[in-house]
């Protein structure tokens, strides 16, 4: 039941024909480059990731091999097959009696015993269950016909029809068995074992065919597919449980690594990481813990190099440690200068125990008010605090900040006054100098010893500002206002003469700034119109370059206020002159009162005033506490109340 195959039906054997039931894999799919990105949390978690690639590498693994296997599988089956049919159809033919065959020549002839005997021999001969059929074909020139159909029913008519002749049946008919796979006809495509018939002269008269459905091929091949999905789909789903357990651990030991790290990212440096595991995980978790204690190593020595330095300067040298050698640039900046009145007096009332917490923190009370204006401390000397505004970078409105400062260094002195009198302790009185210029700042000293450093006369004029100051006074030069512009209002000026300049300078009181009017600076109120009228001796003498002088002048008080008063004595006092006083009071002396004369004339011994005044006439002056003892400013309080008319 074949035909001669048409010229796209040429034979092939089981190796060469690899499209017949090729099994298709998919590959697993790829993850994108334009997959999402974590945020806080993972859309594609690593886990995932873990599971689908060693699932997917399973999988195609077992295809690859599973392929591979199938084609090995069919091709030995294929070749076990035509071994069987080949050997079938050359012992199939040589039991047919050639001359038989040879002699049979019409359709009539079908009906001969021997025919009919032959074509019963063939039916009982093939017993393979593979086989679908087995017929005898002659030849004519070079075309093929029926002989003897083995089919039951229906078999088909004696040399009818003609088939074009197929290679491998022509080299059959030559004498030679041979094997054609997917003959095609009209009932289907066939694997076909070809033997030749031979009479007793080894003339070949016919050709004995042993035909196989080819659809045995698809029906092994898909049998032998559904195994291998299968197996692929168990081998990666076992994979992908397998991967996403040991991803699972590992993505844990990551995820907390990173939970550390966002702690750490946040400021928080105590983390330390459980090593648990002796490799690459475990080294990036010590790797880490190294990391962090270089990082809390680096805080520590930047708090505490910050402390002696400003924290601008403190981050740059750590960033930069180039920034340490010596040397310097000239930079223009405003220079604040502070300094306590009468702080060496009450040191010496005061135990270090009390002492040292006392100013630590007033300086840290300070050290808070220059930071939020954008000021750098440059250092601390006793009680004095040098403060740079500039010095890290030059600014439009470093000296309006720096007058910022100072009023609100004042204010918040008052409030850390409040603080000490509930405690028990007395008042602290402070005065602010600023100036603006041209100064070297950076590493000032050795290779082996050095500070950071501003230096140039306007440090020392500064200085020099800060000792014409009272309790709660900013004073500040001419060049400093004209930077800080008319937001400052000031009373003044003042004219002195300081050590070092040829011209008198001319100096400035801060009362307030123009956009916080109700911000007053607590020392402008000078307390001259809640004097009282008094007469009280007194001793003064003279505070030169921080020495009290041993010579005393004889003073009478005769107005007297909380925060000052009115002295009348024989010797010549300047403004600005520092002053130790000894007060006497009628229940007795109050010691070491210090004090700053802010106006002072000469006046007629009629208690008149002016220039040529006759033989006898003493000095006024008026004079601003600097520093009275607790004691003794309870009890100025007391009398000044008792005087004051109600």
């Amino acid at each position: 039941m074949s035909a001669a195959p048409n010229a796209s039906d040429s034979s092939k054997g089981p190796a060469d024909d690899p499209a017949a039931g090729a099994p298709v894999v998919d590959s697993p799919p790829q993850s994108g480059g334009t997959e999402a990105r974590r945020s806080r949390r993972l859309r594609f978690p690593l886990w995932m990731r873990f599971g689908l690639l060693f699932g997917g590498l399973v999988s195609g693994m077992l295809a690859a091999t599973g392929f591979l296997d199938l084609q090995d599988e069919r091709g030995r089956a294929s070749a076990e097959l035509r071994q069987r049919q080949e050997g079938l159809a050359v012992a199939l033919a040589s039991a047919i009696d050639g001359e038989v065959v040879d002699a049979w020549s019409s359709q009539a002839d079908t009906q001969r015993a021997d025919y009919l005997q032959i074509r019963r021999n063939l039916r009982q001969g093939w017993t393979a269950a593979e086989v679908s059929w087995v017929g005898i074909y002659g030849r004519s020139d070079d075309r093929t016909f029926y002989v003897l159909d083995s089919s039951e029913t229906d078999p088909l008519a004696y040399r009818f029809p003609y088939f074009d002749m197929s290679p491998q049946m022509e080299r059959a008919f030559d004498g030679e068995p041979s094997f054609a796979v997917g003959i095609k006809d009209e009932w289907g495509r066939w694997d076909c074992a070809y033997a030749p018939i031979k009479a007793g002269s080894g003339h070949v008269v016919g050709v004995l065919s042993v035909e196989v459905d080819s659809a045995w091929r698809e029906a092994f091949t898909q049998r032998k597919m559904r195994q291998l999905i299968w197996r692929a789909v168990a081998a990666s789903a076992m994979a992908f449980l397998v991967a996403l357990l040991l991803a699972r651990t590992l993505v844990r030991r990551i995820e907390t690594l990173a939970q550390a790290a966002r702690r750490v990212a946040r400021g928080q440096l105590d983390q330390h990481v459980e090593i648990h595991t002796h490799d690459e995980v475990g080294d990036l978790a010590q790797a880490f813990n190294q990391m962090v204690k270089a990082m809390r190593e680096r805080n520590l020595m930047r708090d505490a190099f910050g402390r002696y330095v400003s924290p601008e300067l403190a981050q740059q040298l750590l960033a930069d440690p180039t920034a340490l050698k010596p040397g310097g640039q000239e930079r223009r900046l405003t220079v604040l200068m502070s300094d306590l009145r009468g702080f060496s007096a009450l040191s010496r009332r005061l135990s270090p125990a009390r002492m040292v917490p006392l100013l630590n923190a007033y300086l840290e009370r300070m050290g808070e008010v220059i930071d939020a204006h954008d000021g750098s401390v440059n250092e601390y000397f006793g009680d004095g605090i040098l403060a740079l505004f500039g010095a890290h970078g030059e600014a439009p409105d470093d000296a309006l900040r720096a007058v910022r400062c100072a009023v609100a260094m004042q204010r918040s002195l008052e409030d850390f006054n409040e603080e000490l009198e509930r405690k028990g302790l007395s008042r602290l009185e402070m005065g602010i100098g600023l100036n603006t210029g041209t100064v070297i700042v950076g590493n000032i000293g050795s290779t082996h010893h050095a500070k950071w450093g501003v230096v140039g006369d306007a440090v020392n004029m500064a200085a020099r500002v800060e000792t014409f100051t009272v309790g709660g006074e900013v004073l500040l030069t001419e060049e400093t206002l004209a930077e800080a512009g008319e937001q400052v209002v000031t009373r003044g000026p003042i004219e002195v003469r300081v050590k070092g300049a040829l011209d008198a300078l001319q100096l400035h009181a801060v009362i307030s700034l123009r956009d916080a009017p109700d911000e007053v600076v607590p020392g402008e109120v000078r307390a001259v119109a809640d004097f009282v009228p008094v007469e009280l001796e007194a001793g003064v003498a003279r505070i030169v370059d921080k020495q009290v002088l041993p010579s005393r002048l004889r003073a009478r008080i005769v107005a007297l206020g909380t925060r000052g008063a009115t002295v009348c004595l024989s010797g010549e006092l300047a403004v600005f002159d520092d002053l130790c006083l000894r007060i006497l009071l009628p229940d007795g002396p109050i010691e070491e009162v210090y004090a700053k004369v802010v106006a002072s004339e000469e006046t007629a011994p009629d208690g008149g005033a002016g220039a040529g005044a006759s033989e006898g006439s003493e000095h006024r002056a008026i004079i601003r506490f600097t520093s009275v003892p607790p004691d003794g400013r309870r009890r100025l309080a007391a009398l000044t109340e008792r005087e004051r008319p109600h």
